[in-house]
């Protein structure tokens, strides 16, 4: 419940920390692994020759924003322990550097590695040593036979080098046998590309190479038939840059420059520096133009909200004149329909009446005859009447029809105006404040503006 307690107080990352700080420093995890090697715990694939050179590791994991918090934190642990607890100095002296190297040879000839960690990057060989970048490894003592179907000499292809180099576990980027006019050669170069992990991956070739007395200094004290099949490698230097004697120093100064580990941090901090430059007075740009562009925006949604207004007004007032039209024509049908009723109804009764009459005088048998014609006289006039009425009747339909089309008139008016609006809305960026003006002397506009 506690340890809960406290992951809620903490973000992850913070917890992950603290915790693997704390396994650090009780010893759950070991760094070292021989007298001079170091190996990160949280990666194990990679072996390192002093603190500093780990500890720059944990620093890059830590920094990398690709990695997963938990990494992160395992690293950042790491590097609170070699600078707090494990070596004051080294994160003194290698905050900011690669880790300075010396190789020193004892009286039986044999490679050992010597971590100078308390020196300044002055004092350090491989602070100032010349190297050939990008990062190479010389290949020599490989094997070549006479090939009698070509005629020259053969040896190991390059892509079966770096089949070997792999299986060992380094990363070669590319292997090129070097060749000349009699075949291929016994030397061959290993690249490591530009970057800092090739330094180390060829550094350590170099250190291997070294522990199996196959380095620079065993290859040229051997003479030729003591050599035997084995293959020695060392990582390239100034020396064998201007190598004029071997082909591999024509290939090397054809493909690389010379340079120092302190030169090549340096030239990474100028690019670095450089490119964060760059990056402020890009973001600067951006914020100039961001700021420009909310400006504009926002003088573009006030005219805009000014127009909306405008148009909602001017929508709220037609519908308001055809609400007012549609109720007058509701009222003038209504009492037409009601004086159409009371002529039928009085119609209506007048027949009745006539009809009465009539029953009456054949009840009576009426002979008079000025009778007969006065009754006769009331039928066609009775019938004159209804003619009238359905002449009526005609009109009240033909005054319908006539309604029907001056509502699609106004329909049709309605729609023109909402594709006026639609219009302004759309095109107001391109027309301007002015648009009014502009679209008066339109004469296809004219009218509809009138209007």
């Amino acid at each position: 419940m506690h340890r809960k307690s406290e992951h809620t107080r903490e973000s992850d990352l913070q917890y992950y920390e603290r915790r693997y700080y704390n396994h650090l420093k009780d010893g759950y995890y070991r760094l070292k692994i021989s007298g001079s090697t170091y190996r990160c715990p949280f990666c194990n694939n990679k072996d390192y020759y002093s603190l500093s050179v780990l500890l720059r590791h944990a620093s890059r994991i830590t920094g990398d924003s690709r990695e997963t918090i938990k990494e992160s934190a395992k690293h950042s642990a790491l590097q609170r322990y070699i600078g707090k607890d494990k070596s004051p100095a080294v994160k003194a002296t290698c905050k900011d550097k690669l880790p300075a190297l010396s190789v020193s040879i004892d009286k039986d000839s044999s490679h050992n590695v010597n971590i100078a960690e308390n020196q300044s990057p002055n004092e350090i060989v491989a602070g100032d040593e010349l190297f050939v970048w990008p990062w190479m490894v010389i290949l020599a003592n490989n094997v070549t036979t006479f090939d009698p179907k070509s005629g020259k000499r053969v040896g190991k292809k390059h892509n079966e080098i770096k089949e070997e180099l792999l299986l060992k576990g380094f990363q070669p980027v590319k292997v090129t046998a070097l060749w000349n006019h009699n075949g291929q050669t016994p030397f061959a170069i290993v690249e490591f590309g530009k970057e800092w992990d090739g330094f180390h991956n060829a550094m350590m070739l170099e250190r291997r190479f070294q522990a199996d007395h196959c380095g620079k200094k065993d290859y040229l004290n051997l003479r030729q038939q003591d050599r035997g099949d084995r293959l020695f490698g060392w990582m390239a230097r100034g020396d064998d840059y201007n190598n004029v004697r071997d082909i591999f120093g024509k290939h090397l100064r054809d493909n690389g420059d010379l340079k120092t580990v302190s030169g090549k941090e340096a030239e990474d901090d100028r690019k670095a520096k450089k490119l964060v430059f760059g990056l402020a007075n890009t973001l600067m740009l951006k914020n100039r133009e961001y700021e420009q562009t909310a400006s504009k925006y926002h003088e573009a949604s006030q005219y805009l909200t000014k127009v909306m207004v405008e148009k909602e007004e001017m929508v709220e007032h037609f519908n308001n004149e055809i609400r007012k039209i549609r109720q007058d024509e509701r009222n003038y049908l209504e009492n037409l329909f009601k004086d159409h009723e009371k002529a039928r109804l009085r119609l209506e009764a007048r027949r009745n009446e006539l009809m009465s009459r009539e029953k009456d005088l054949q009840k009576r048998k009426a002979d008079n005859h000025n009778e007969r014609t006065k009754l006769y006289h009331d039928k066609k006039k009775n019938e004159m009447a209804i003619a009238e009425q359905q002449k009526a009747d005609e009109q009240m339909m033909h005054l319908a029809e006539e309604h029907k089309k001056a509502k699609e008139k106004f329909h049709k008016k309605i729609h023109e105006l909402e594709r006026g609006l639609f219009f302004l809305k759309t095109w107001y960026p391109v027309l301007g404040p002015n648009w009014r003006e502009d679209l008066m002397q339109n004469k296809h506009w004219n009218w509809k503006l009138n209007s």
